[in-house]
């Protein structure tokens, strides 16, 4: 029952009642007191009740005294520019000053570190899968010796083990926040070691994983001049799976093609097996029948010698 590009919709919902079971709801689509609306029903009493009333969320910020804090109001529950990086959800009215209080969050960054060291090592693990070689069985991966997988992996064990020459803060390379490359090319890592570098420079630890500066000229032209480590990683991620010119893309339809004039040569080889098949099973029916005359003119020479026999007896 919404109409293109209308700011009111109706629905006709079902309150299970015998007679008369529908009811007739108006809803705005505009959150906020923006979306407030007037129904007028031409005087003919439909009872409408107003079930929620249009209006913003209002917050006394910066004092515990009104007249003495900043009003901010939002049309829906959810404060995003009040403090630099936060987003405070307002889940109810108060009418006591309520106090929030901003921490780090440092258990949640360790377990983030630690997921990423083992989504590496699933990498790890799949690549190794498909790039080996056993000496004993003489069993061997699907791409052994394949140059993408080589260039995949090295990328991102130079990535992971190479101080970051973007950098300038204390820490450059992974190995001194606790991440470094143990038994069997998987990666360990030390939460104990991470845990002081983020208490000793804690942007640093920040700068080592998540910078981005980037420059604007005077043309508009934006260049980044400064990534982390998970941004370079993600970058040549990027790279590597881009659906136009991707080094993986287009090793995959490299081999796509490679499989499609395999499987043309697969049906020209049965097309010729097919023909050869025809013109000797023609000669061997024209050899039987060769066989079956010799055989006819055999039998016939021997009745006859039978007869002459018969004869000079």
């Amino acid at each position: 029952l919404r109409r293109a590009n209308a700011t009111v919709g109706a629905t006709l919902p079902h309150d299970g009642s015998g007679a008369q079971p529908y009811r007739l709801s108006l809803l705005s689509s505009v959150a906020g007191k923006a979306g407030a609306f007037v129904f007028d029903d031409g005087g003919l009493d439909f009872g409408v009740d107003r079930l929620v009333e249009a209006r913003d969320a209002v917050v006394f910020f910066g004092a515990a005294d009104p007249s003495r804090a900043v009003a901010i109001t939002s049309t829906t529950n959810t404060l995003n520019n009040v403090i630099p990086g936060t987003t405070i959800s307002l889940n109810g009215a108060s009418e006591s000053p309520v106090t929030l209080t901003i921490s780090k969050d440092t258990a949640g960054i360790i377990e983030a570190v630690n997921s990423f060291v083992e989504g590496f090592n699933g990498v790890v693990d799949e690549l190794n899968k498909q790039d080996f070689y056993n000496a004993e069985t003489q069993e061997r991966g699907l791409l052994l010796g394949d140059n993408t997988v080589s260039q995949v992996r090295s990328g991102l064990f130079n990535l992971i083990i190479n101080p970051n020459s973007e950098l300038s803060s204390t820490f450059r390379t992974l190995s001194q926040v606790g991440i470094t490359v143990g038994e069997g090319t998987k990666l360990e890592f030390n939460a104990e070691k991470f845990q002081a570098a983020l208490d000793s420079d804690p942007d640093a630890v920040q700068q080592l994983f998540t910078l981005q500066e980037i420059e604007t000229d005077d043309d508009g032209e934006r260049t980044v001049t400064a990534r982390g480590t998970m941004i370079r990683i993600d970058d040549f991620l990027r790279r590597m799976t881009d659906s136009i010119d991707g080094t993986v893309t287009q090793r995959v339809e490299s081999i796509d093609s490679q499989v499609e004039l395999n499987n043309r040569r697969i049906e020209d080889f049965n097309e010729l097996l097919d023909l050869k098949r025809a013109r000797l099973e023609a000669e061997f029916r024209a050899m039987e029948n060769a066989l079956a005359q010799l055989q006819s003119q055999s039998s016939a020479l021997t009745q006859f010698q039978n007869s002459f026999s018969s004869q000079q007896r």
